[in-house]
């Protein structure tokens, strides 16, 4: 069984919110776990489909769908130091220069400078070297984690290792030789 392990650098602060109001915020964090793996295996998920463009099959075969289990686990982050909690404000501002009604909120970042987190392989795989290119390929390709992503937040990078040329190539020739025809 192989495991792979993932440096998170962090170039600000992040939220993955838990969905719930609390204490005069209107989006919290999970203080036990921040960073949790559900979190980190989404984003690589939604990154070999839309940034790496692979096959179906080739996804779900490494990460799972609802019909396939996938043979690998991702752990929750772990910081190096510890994570360190702070309060922001978010206002939406109209064309007016006024801010809009109901538009101030209240929430919680998380700012670290690196973590580590692992996958480990517990099922079966036929080609564990090619499962092992998309989830190196997939954790490098994310930029940005969280729910201010979109807005320029949470900006990382993630990495186990150099990635060369061979590595390109490889993932490439996967990417090919599993396509179905009406993926081409």
């Amino acid at each position: 069984m192989r495991t792979v392990i993932f440096t998170i650098e962090f170039r600000g602060p992040f939220a993955v919110a838990t969905g719930a109001a609390s204490g005069g915020l209107d989006a919290t964090v999970d203080r036990e776990c921040p960073l949790p793996g559900s979190s980190l295996k989404g984003l690589m998920r939604a990154q070999a489909r839309a940034v790496l463009k692979l096959p179906t099959s080739t996804v779900e075969a490494v990460f799972g769908s609802t019909r396939i289990e996938s043979p690998w686990a991702w752990s929750d982050a772990v910081p190096e130091a510890e994570w360190h909690f702070e309060r922001h404000t978010r206002i939406e501002i109209g064309q007016n220069g006024i801010a809009k009604d109901g538009a101030i909120r209240f929430g919680e970042h998380v700012w670290a400078s690196t973590a580590t987190f692992t996958i480990d392989q517990y099922g079966a795989v036929e080609d564990p070297l090619s499962h092992e290119l998309v989830l190196r390929a997939s954790a490098r390709s994310v930029s940005a984690l969280g729910g201010a992503r979109r807005r320029g937040g949470g900006w990382v990078t993630i990495s186990d290792g150099p990635w060369t040329d061979e590595n390109h190539a490889a993932l490439a020739a996967l990417s090919q030789s599993t396509r179905s025809p009406e993926e081409s």
